[in-house]
């Protein structure tokens, strides 16, 4: 077989993919929706009745004296995430090209080895990823944030107040074959992107591997160093960053990171007779590196991905938060908590 004729061959069965991949994730929305909605009415209903005026109203009320309501809220906050994950997918789906299944497959064998032939050991450059749709999320919120922050859920390991990370060396333990999307063609959809990002400080990756502190590019952009992504995507993503007001500049493919990462380094752009610079020494512009001597990076191992474990603590935050809502607007006015239910897919 010729590879014209293979790539016709390919090319079909990619699009018979993409139409059993389309109607998969319409029938997922259109269930979740139907299941999100109940389990709202469900919810409401137990916050307003006779139980759960009572025991608003009583400035002593603890959530975990109604777990009812605890499990009906828990309840709807994880279809309020499946079904944000689902739109998505069907916002994104599309049928897939060899050229991009080749890059992707390419990119997860090789990327890491090629970072590490060019890192220095000490640099604290970590990574983040995800799949496009959260990729989309963080530029135009313009924050990394642990899970629960978005959806009150823990859906990771993520501690509180930290976000997921990996050093350049365990790149292909989760990063790429996972969190990057880049086997998301499988769905027929396209890759995500990988935050290449720096810590603010030295103090939060004190005995820490896996974990750094949420970071907002508003007021931190120093800390944003390169957004990686496929050639299918840059377009995409850099128009977010416009929006958003980040430096498209920093938006690049695989490739394109390697040989600006080699440029930096060649240049010791991040370091001056050191190895190691934090994000708060160094200038915005450009991140540019300054000098402030060298610090070590002591890491543990933590046990990563977690992916079914909760967070009673903040499931209850976010339960009280809502409860809060409702107890000032108790009489009559329940269609409040309705309307804070609605969130939609931008």
């Amino acid at each position: 077989m010729s590879l014209k004729d293979f790539e016709k061959k390919r090319e079909k069965e990619w699009q018979t993919q993409y139409k059993r991949d389309s109607e998969k994730f319409n029938q997922q929305v259109s269930h979740l929706t139907y299941s999100y909605e109940q389990a709202c009415k469900e919810r409401n209903n137990l916050l307003n009745s006779n139980i759960a005026k009572k025991t608003i109203s009583n400035s002593s009320y603890s959530l975990t004296d109604e777990p009812e309501l605890f499990n009906a809220t828990y309840k709807v906050q994880d279809l309020e995430r499946r079904l944000f994950i689902a739109r998505a997918k069907q916002k994104y789906v599309r049928p897939n090209k060899l050229e991009d299944v080749t890059y992707r497959q390419h990119q997860e064998k090789d990327f890491q080895q090629e970072v590490l032939k060019i890192i220095p050991n000490n640099l604290l450059l970590r990574f983040h990823a995800s799949p496009i749709y959260f990729s989309e999320l963080i530029i135009k919120t313009k924050k990394i944030v642990p899970s629960y922050e978005t959806y009150g859920i823990k859906t990771s390991a993520d501690e509180e107040g930290k976000i997921s990370v990996t050093k350049a060396d365990n790149l292909h333990r989760h990063t790429m074959p996972f969190y990057s999307g880049l086997w998301e063609y499988k769905e027929s959809l396209p890759a995500g992107c990988i935050f290449a990002v720096f810590p603010k400080t030295e103090s939060e990756l004190e005995d820490e591997k896996w974990f750094m502190n949420k970071i907002d590019f508003s007021t931190n952009p120093e800390q944003l160093y390169k957004i990686i992504t496929t050639p299918e995507n840059i377009n995409l993503v850099k128009k977010w960053c416009k929006e958003r007001g980040l430096d498209t500049h920093l938006v690049c493919d695989y490739e394109n990171f390697l040989k600006i990462l080699q440029k930096d380094v060649k240049q010791k752009k991040f370091t001056n007779s050191v190895d190691v610079q934090y994000a708060s020494e160094r200038t915005p512009e450009g991140n540019n590196i300054i000098e402030n001597g060298a610090k070590q990076n002591r890491s543990a191992y933590v046990q990563m991905l977690e992916a079914a474990s909760t967070s009673t603590k903040h499931r209850i935050g976010k339960v009280n938060e809502i409860i809060q809502k409702i107890k000032s607007s108790i009489k009559g006015k329940t269609k409040e908590v309705e309307k804070d239910d609605d969130h939609t897919l931008e």
